[in-house]
């Protein structure tokens, strides 16, 4: 069934209504290869936090350490255009978290970026999210910490 609900998510794009529905139907599907990481709704390392959303994706993608989902994890979100204020209180947040305590944001330039490099100029772990393929470095910007996050810490599409 992996394989099914992979075929569906690159055939539909992610498109969570037409998946449901090709799955429902066992809609024909074919073997696809994959040279990407990726987790679906079946497997044991699903986040069970995503079974909370309205609408669970069936799949993701990943780089990186997939281990640091099951650790206790705050999520900080912000401007794209952030104040030094916000940088600096962003940074003060994360210091008073427990060490072991996982940084969620996205990848965005402002707060986003800046969340997850606080947290791994303070030695914790992050985990980056994305709206793209894992191979796509948005902004370019920011391309040096997707490697970081890719290379020690985890990043999820």
């Amino acid at each position: 069934m992996r394989k099914q609900i992979l075929f569906y998510v690159l055939k539909y794009k992610g498109e969570y209504k037409q998946i449901k529905r090709a799955i429902e139907r066992n809609e024909e599907w074919e073997n696809v290869e994959c040279d990407e990481n990726y987790v679906t709704i079946l497997d044991d390392e699903y986040p069970k936090e995503f079974f909370e959303l309205d609408e669970p994706p069936y799949l993701f993608f990943y780089r990186g350490n997939l281990e640091l989902l099951k650790k206790e994890k705050v999520s900080v979100i912000g401007s794209r255009e952030c104040s030094k204020f916000a940088n600096q209180t962003c940074f003060e947040f994360i210091t008073k978290l427990k060490k072991d305590v996982v940084i969620v944001s996205g990848m965005a330039k402002g707060i986003d970026a800046i969340a997850h490099l606080n947290a791994i100029s303070l030695q914790r772990f992050c985990i980056g999210v994305i709206g793209c393929g894992c191979d796509i470095f948005y902004p370019k910007e920011n391309k040096d910490l997707y490697e970081e996050v890719i290379n020690h810490h985890l990043l999820i599409s």
